[in-house]
């Protein structure tokens, strides 16, 4: 069984993260600064805090689900919400 060691885990998220940043495409610098802060507390940029995933099931993205719950905040009429 390996083990990795914080620094390890840190570095991955790093990582992840440089790469994210080159293929995600266009974002605000507002954006930039919250998806650092979030990798730096120690998540992977591929989770979010909403919770949110799309139709499939799979976990948005952490601009993505940022993006998403904004605009339902903004514009909740355009969202089937269950009550």
């Amino acid at each position: 069984m390996i083990k990795y060691t914080e620094k390890d885990r840190k570095d991955m998220l790093r990582k992840e993260l440089k790469q994210y940043i080159v293929t995600f495409g266009e974002m605000t610098p507002e954006e930039l600064n919250e998806v650092h802060r979030w990798v730096k507390k120690g998540n992977s940029v591929h989770d979010n805090p909403c919770y949110l995933a799309d139709e499939d099931g799979r976990v948005m993205d952490y601009i993505t689900a940022i993006r998403i719950n904004d605009d339902m905040c903004d514009n909740p009429e355009k969202y089937n919400f269950i009550a």
